[in-house]
């Protein structure tokens, strides 16, 4: 009877632990690269949501005044740009699309204050007819050198004219 183990045993042994630990090691990577993209697919998707709530933001206050017979027409202030328009909530209109990045400060994106994100927001509007627009959202980022887009489209209608 033999005792110990024989140099192929080892070898076979350290093979066998390597393989399995490099595997793990493997697995917890894409884990944490998966997870971290999808945090930053998900603020994308908010980010895309609110350039569409800006829009319906500037739409439901021409709306507003023009039932308080202020003036104005229901698309005041919502340039029909197909190359792209950008906005935040500090602006009552929309402005030509300049490729710049959001600035981050407190929690609150905007392109004024704060430090520079990672994200691009595209806010393109066309006209469907006379009493609706089609509003296209895009969001860009890049991210270990793969660009990412999220977008989010909606159509918004000028109310109004169906009031009683």
């Amino acid at each position: 009877m033999q005792r110990g183990f024989t140099l192929v045993e080892v070898l076979v042994s350290i093979f066998i632990i390597t393989v399995g630990a490099g595997g793990a090691f493997s697995l917890v990577q894409q884990t944490l690269n998966f997870t971290t993209n999808a945090a930053l697919q998900l603020e994308a998707s908010y980010l895309a949501q609110e350039g569409m709530e800006i829009v319906r933001n500037i739409r439901d206050a021409n709306l507003l005044k023009i039932y308080k017979s202020l003036g104005g027409t229901w698309q005041d202030g919502l340039a029909f740009c197909s190359a792209g328009c950008q906005a935040d909530y500090t602006q009552s209109s929309l402005n030509a699309y300049e490729d710049t990045l959001l600035q981050l400060s407190n929690g609150t994106y905007s392109y004024t204050v704060g430090a520079n994100s990672i994200f691009k927001r595209k806010i393109t509007v066309t006209q469907e007819g006379d009493n609706t627009i089609k509003v296209l959202t895009e969001v860009m980022w890049e991210e270990r050198g793969r660009s990412h887009v999220v977008k989010a489209a909606t159509e918004l209608y000028n109310w109004l004219p169906l009031a009683p």
